[in-house]
This record gives structure tokens, sequence and C-alpha cells, in this order.
């Protein structure tokens, strides 16, 4: 569940400020009027004069701790002056019998620089430091945690402290809206929390009663319990009224949501689509880090979905490395960290079969080649200082990946250890990227999958162990598929199947390829051919993914009279990701066109599907030279294993809404230029 974009305005709703900065001179109270209004840049330009001239001015302390937070992001930085002018202030105005200001103005100034403490701690997701502030307010001021220590709480496994708060809220009809809403809100989260999806739901469904459909953050969180339940038709519904809610009280963009419930339903378009209306939104800069990197993981979800693997793990590796802050999602920050290491651990596998596909063009077949034979037959000669420097770049990078990875699988083990994971280690995955439900899997091994499927089964209530059932048995069915115990895998799939819960287009699809698979293994190619066609059709990544080969015969019309054309016949023989046999529901033609070979995969019924480039362009070589054939053996990988898509010219940012066809890589490309113009820029709501 998210939590509330809360806004400064209501902060100071929260804590009236009608009474003038006394402690504050008239330079200082200059600087204070404009970060107020929102002029960063002035008003940190008059603190730095002011603390040259003093570097204990504290009213320009604190403006400086308030330019660092609200106008640049920089929590750290902002922390740092936080902390010294809240020192300062107390040194000066506080009894030390007591620990608060005599003066009541004085007591709000102070309680306004410890709740704003508080909250740097909250966008840090440093929660028990959070609380430690929270509970000295409580403590100095004679009161008990409110209704803004329920996340925290949350965060550190005090449920029931953090219910009992959220139901006083609710049960004092004298609390302002903003609290009530907040209430309802985190009664939701908290029983997400726990992983107790029905009163979850049964929460999110008050609260959306209660609030009449205003409120984003609700809706958006009604969404999600809805997807829990698989129910992705009626999240999305619920999605599409969070955009248009009264209040914009979201942190990110219900956008993001809606790309992926149609990541699920292979609407490639709409994805993305939905996507670049994301980036369209007001983000504040205190929360830019934590959102940019949930859209930079998602995005990396629609690469890896749609075959970018290079994209995918550029992109991943930047999240990865990022400080893990997604303290607006109920999770518990172990689970996100292991949930985004497994992810990242699929991903890497996938660009390092990619890495393979181009080592593979260049006949290099091992990643420590130099001290292995070179060639198992003579294509190319390598002494070529061109090639050499190509090839040793692959090397390098794929070494480079390999490493990520092994380090990544180590932590994904150690995490696995945790007492807050072992619990619930398989839930994330399910209610952020249920497509991942493999990948869980290959991280973990397939006895401990299957151990934590059956202690999950028996620690869940029933109604909660309905919700998992769908993913439990196709966690099942993997686990049995890569034990090649083929009779259980179908067990399992059919078990899922029968399920009555609404079709998940590629969840089915990686079922069918799992079916096709073992259809091959018993030597029913009817049936394995006819499931391939229909599962490359709508999602080629997956033969990569899931390492199924796709079998193919070459065109009776090639020539391999032509030592391009023959070459380009060597090469895919010998590929990782396709495999010659006879009766193939797929074809490959190899042409030539000025003098460029050509390499198209197509139905052996003629239906054309992914062709290499003829356009010089699309290629790393020098004008007027021949495009070696490694290259675009290369290009047509590229190509194979990725979707198009029809994108609307509105879609991308044009004067001219009418359609065209463009490359699925065109179309993310031009969703990753969006991404540095996302503050001050209004969301849509259409």
């Amino acid at each position: 569940m998210k939590k509330w974009g809360i806004l400064v305005a209501l902060w100071l709703l929260y804590t009236p400020l009608a009474h003038a900065q006394a402690f504050m001179t008239t330079p200082e109270k200059l600087a204070f009027s404009d970060v107020s209004n929102a002029k960063y840049i002035t008003a940190r330009n008059k603190a730095e004069t002011l603390l040259a001239e003093n570097k204990d001015a504290i009213g320009a302390t604190y403006v400086m701790a308030l330019v660092y937070w609200e106008g640049e992001g920089n929590l750290l930085r902002s922390l740092s002056f936080l902390k010294k002018a809240i020192k300062l202030y107390e040194e000066k105005y506080c009894v030390p019998q007591t620990g608060i200001p005599k003066n009541t103005q004085d007591q709000m100034w102070h309680l306004r620089m410890l709740r704003e403490l508080a909250r740097i701690y909250s966008d840090l997701d440093d929660r028990q430091a959070e609380i430690d502030v929270r509970t000295r307010i409580a403590k100095l001021y004679n009161t008990s945690l409110g209704i803004d220590s329920v996340w925290a709480l949350m965060k550190l496994d005090r449920f029931d402290e953090a219910t009992q708060i959220a139901r006083q809220t609710i049960e004092n009809s004298n609390q302002e809206e903003y609290w009530l809403d907040t209430a309802y809100n985190d009664l939701t989260a908290i029983a997400d929390a726990q992983h107790k999806h029905t009163e979850s739901f049964k929460h999110s469904l008050k609260a959306v009663d209660y609030t009449s459909g205003r409120s984003c953050v609700i809706l958006l969180n009604h969404s999600r319990a809805l997807a829990v339940m698989l129910k992705f038709d009626e999240a999305l519904d619920f999605l599409q009224k969070a955009q248009r809610a009264k209040d914009k009280d979201c942190v990110s963009s219900p956008y993001e949501e809606i790309a992926q419930i149609y990541l699920l339903d292979t609407q490639w378009q709409k994805a993305i689509s939905s996507m670049l209306k994301s980036r369209k939104r007001v983000t504040e800069p205190r929360l830019y880090e934590q959102t940019e990197s949930k859209t930079r993981s998602n995005t990396a979800d629609i690469y890896y979905a749609m075959g970018f693997a290079q994209k995918a793990w550029d992109l991943s590796v930047t999240v990865i490395d990022a400080p893990q802050r997604l303290g607006f999602d109920s999770l518990l920050k172990e689970q996100l960290h292991l949930s985004q290491r497994i992810v990242f651990l699929a991903i890497s596998n996938d660009y390092i079969k990619r890495l393979d596909e181009q080592m593979s063009a260049w006949n290099t077949k091992s990643a420590f080649y130099r001290f292995a034979p070179l060639r198992s037959f003579d294509i190319f000669n390598l002494s070529n200082s061109e090639d050499v420097r190509t090839v040793d770049k692959l090397i390098e990078k794929r070494n480079l990946v390999w490493r990520k990875r092994w380090s990544t699988h180590q932590e994904i083990f150690k995490d696995a250890l945790s007492v807050k994971n072992i619990r619930s280690l398989l839930v994330p995955m399910y209610i952020l990227s249920p497509q991942y439900f493999f990948a869980v899997v290959d991280a973990l091994g397939r006895k401990t999958s299957n151990f934590l499927v059956d202690f999950q089964e028996q620690i869940l209530e029933p109604e909660e162990i309905s919700n998992m059932k769908p993913m439990f048995e196709l966690v099942r069915a993997y686990i049995a598929y890569r034990d090649a115990d083929d009779d259980k895998a179908i067990e399992h799939i059919e078990a899922y199947q029968k399920l009555a819960i609404p079709r998940i287009k590629l969840l089915d699809a990686q079922i069918e390829l799992m079916q096709a698979d073992i259809a091959m293994r018993h030597g029913d190619s009817t049936k394995a051919y006819d499931l391939m066609t229909k599962v490359y059709s709508r999602v080629p990544s997956l033969f990569r993914q899931f390492d199924v080969p796709i079998p193919f015969s070459f065109d009776a019309n090639i020539d391999t009279s032509d030592d391009d054309i023959d070459t380009l016949v060597k090469i895919l023989r010998n590929s990782p990701r396709f495999v010659v046999t006879s009766q193939a529901p797929f074809v490959i033609a190899i042409s030539k066109n000025n003098n460029t070979a050509q390499i198209c995969l197509n139905s052996n019924m003629g239906t054309r599907y992914a062709c290499s480039s003829t356009n010089e362009n699309d290629y790393d070589v020098p004008a007027n030279q021949p495009i070696p054939t490694p290259l675009i053996a290369d290009n047509f990988y590229h190509v194979a294993f990725a979707p198009k898509v029809d994108l609307s010219q509105a879609d991308l940012h044009s004067l001219d809404g009418s359609p065209v066809q463009v490359t699925a890589d065109q179309a993310l490309e031009k969703l990753m230029k969006t991404s540095d113009a996302r503050v001050g820029i209004h969301d849509d709501d259409d």
C-alpha cells in the first residue's frame, strides 16, 4: 500500500504559525518568507550570506534546512542543518528542567522543527529515528503518539500500536478530514503489511466509501488490494478513477500502476503510453529519489518483458545500487530489498544470455576465449583489430554482468535468512511483480522454493491461501518443470488453469511455453509447435528468458554460394537461441538487398515476424563500409525477440495525431528521454 503525499501546506495547518518568527532577525525573516514561497535560490543566497556573518544564526540555519529539503531534495544535508538548528534553538530557548521553551509561541516553533525532523527521517525511510523523535515530542509535551506515527510503527512491526492509534483517530469524530483519511488508509496498509489481504481489501473498500472516491491514494490502494487477488480488470478501473480523483494525494502517478497492468496483459503500446504519461507528473524534490527509483524499476520491467535485455540491465543496475528508500510502500524494507534483487537476478540472467547471443555471432563461445580454442570452425579471422576489440568488449561486459549477478545472488541468500523475510518470503513477488514467479525459484533454488510454498500454506489463514493459490501453483509448476518432472508440472499447470480467476496473458504465455517445451520432450511436436507459435506472436522474449530454443528450418531458396549468406547460415546453425528441425513452425530466410545480407524470421505459413536491418545507420560501422555478418546476426537477435508496438504520434508527443508504427525500442527511448523533466509539470487527467 502507498503512503500519503504530504504537502507542506498541510503541515502548516497542523502547526499554525500566526505569530511572528520571534527568534529570527529581519533578514532571516525575509529568507524564511522566500523559502515559504518556494523561492529557493533566493532564500539560499540570503541564508548563506547570513551564515557567512554568523555560522550559528538559528534562522538562517533553519532556512538552509528547508531549502535542501523542499527545494533540492538533498535529505542528508537538510537533516544536518535541521539538527543543528534544533540544537541551537534548544540551547537558547528551552528550559533545562522541562526541555521545552517557556513561551507558547516558542513552543510552536520548537514543535514545528521537531516534527519536520521526524518527516525528514520518514523521507529517508529511517523509521526507528523517526519514531524516536515522535516519542520525544510526546514525552516533552505530555501527549501520546498520533496518527502521524502509524506508518513508522507499522514499518517497525509494531502493528498493534499502529492499529490502535488509527482506530482511535477514526472514532474521534472531531478529527480533521485529512487525518481521518490518513487513518482509513493506514488500516488498509497495516493489514497489507501483515499479508492479511482480505482484511486489507475490506479496509480499503471502507476507505473508498468514506471518501466517496475523492482520494487518489485510497483509490490506488484499493486497486492494489484487488490486484493481489488477481482482479486486474477491476484494479485498472480504480486506478483510472485514482488518476481523475479530486485529492491529488498520491506520492507516485497512478499511470505507473496502470502500465504494470497493461504489461501483464501484454498490451505493450498502452504500457509504454501510460509510462510516458506518468513522466508528466509533478514530483516533489524531497521525494524525487524514491519516485525515480520506482519509475526506473517499472520501466526496467517493461524493457525486460519486451526483450530489451541490455536496456533493462543498464536501468535496473542504477536502482539496485541506489539507496533503498521506498518508504511509501507498506511492505517492509527487507522484503522490498529482497524482491528487488530477485528481479535484478532475472534481468541479469537474461542479459547474460543476450551477450552469449552476441558472442556466438562472433563464434566466441567461452568468456575466457583467450585460454580456450578460439574457433570450432573457421568463419572469422579475429586477427582483425576491430573484430578483436568488439569481442573484447563483449567479454568484458559479460564478466562484469556475471560478477554483479554473483554478488547479488549472495545478497539474496543472506536476505532470505532475515526473520522478517522467512515468514513471507514469496509474498512481495506476488504483490509487486507476479510475472517473476519463476525468478524466485531460479534465485532461491528449487528445494528451498518448494519448502517455502509449503511453509506459507501452513502459516497463512485459509482465506489468504485462496488468494495466493494461483501463484503457489505456478511456482510448483515451474519447480517441477526445471526438475524435468513433467507429469507433476502438468498437474500444477492444470490446477492453476482450473482456478476461477481472470486470465492473465503474460502468465498464460509463460505457462504455454513450459507446456510447449514439455510437449517437445515427449515428442508431441504438433502441440509444441502450436503453443510456440502462439507464445512467439505475443511475447517473443520468453524464449530467451526461459531458455527455450526456437525450432526453425531454412528457406529452400537460400543461396549459400554467397559468402555472407553462407556465413550467416553457419552462425544460425550454432545459435544458442535457435535449433534446426524438420517441419518447424518457423522459417528463416536469408537474402541480399543492396549488397547487405538480411535475415528474416517467418512462420511456415508465410507470416513475417522480424527482419534484420539493412540500414547502415543501424550499425556501428564506418560509412560506405560493408556490414560484418556477425553484426547482422546480432541485429537479427535484437529484433527477433522483441515485439512491435503501435503508438500514436500523440503518444510520442508530436503535433500530428495520426497513427504510426515504431519499434518498441524507439518508443522506450522516448520514454527514458522524458526522465529529467518531472518537476513542475502537471498530470493530465485523460
